[in-house]
């Protein structure tokens, strides 16, 4: 898929209506990031952006019960850091404190958690020079897929009010806006979750120029959100429907 012309993702500020979901669903984003800064100029962290809930009460609001999360030791960096924070992703949607959450993963320090020592964007064109820059992006992307895979344990094992869990109600987005090199082109995205209604379990291959927000496009449609176009959305992805 294409992504838009700029390189920043797409917004939800594009949408020409208020971003409302039903009460049953959930809407997580998660984007792997590349940045151009040096480490001392970057900010500590990598905060999520979170949308307060509007409407009435969820399916799964357990305010009653306080999430179990241990007090976070100072300093924590890297794939601790990650870990944290997709613990309290969950928390934030199973209290219904947020229905909607976007959430860009710090890359430098998790490269220096798992013992690689170079620089983000030189790791990012391991095309032109693969070598040691091949290496430490498969490492990156073993962490990033551990770590998916923790998150995505999370939600399955989460239990909602009425028995079903909130896998069975979020849709998980993870992927970046621009591939390797800084193409625009073939954006490789991966979505779970059954909160959009789509069929899981498949790779999918669209024809070129096909553009990016035509999924943003399909999963809002499917969430429930009744907007007919977003972005250079050309149309919806009838391959991800049931």
């Amino acid at each position: 898929m294409k992504a838009s012309g700029s390189r920043q993702p797409a917004s939800w500020e594009l949408i020409d209506c208020e971003l409302r979901l039903p009460p049953q669903s959930r809407f997580l984003m998660l984007r792997m990031g590349i940045s151009h800064l040096h480490p001392a100029q970057r900010r500590p962290a990598f905060r999520p952006t979170i949308f307060p809930t509007t409407g009435g009460p969820s399916l799964g609001c357990h305010t009653s019960t306080p999430a179990p999360l241990a007090e976070p030791k100072q300093g924590m960096e890297g794939k601790e850091e990650i870990k944290l924070m997709h613990n309290l992703l969950v928390a934030a949607l199973q209290t219904d404190s947020t229905r909607v959450i976007t959430y860009r993963q710090p890359v430098n320090t998790l490269l220096t958690s798992t013992g690689q020592k170079m620089f983000p964007h030189d790791m990012s064109h391991y095309h032109t020079t693969r070598a040691e820059k091949l290496v430490c992006s498969q490492q990156r992307d073993l962490a990033q897929s551990d770590l998916l895979a923790g998150l995505l344990d999370r939600l399955k094992q989460t239990a909602e009010a009425d028995g079903s869990h909130l896998f069975d109600h979020t849709t998980v987005v993870y992927g970046s806006n621009i591939r390797t090199g800084h193409e625009l082109s073939n954006c490789p995205t991966l979505i779970a979750g059954h909160g959009a209604g789509i069929r899981l379990g498949q790779h999918l291959v669209l024809p070129k120029q096909t553009p990016l927000n035509n999924c943003w496009l399909t999963l809002l449609q499917g969430s429930g959100v009744q907007v007919d176009r977003h972005g250079d959305s050309t149309g919806i992805l009838e391959e991800l429907l049931t």
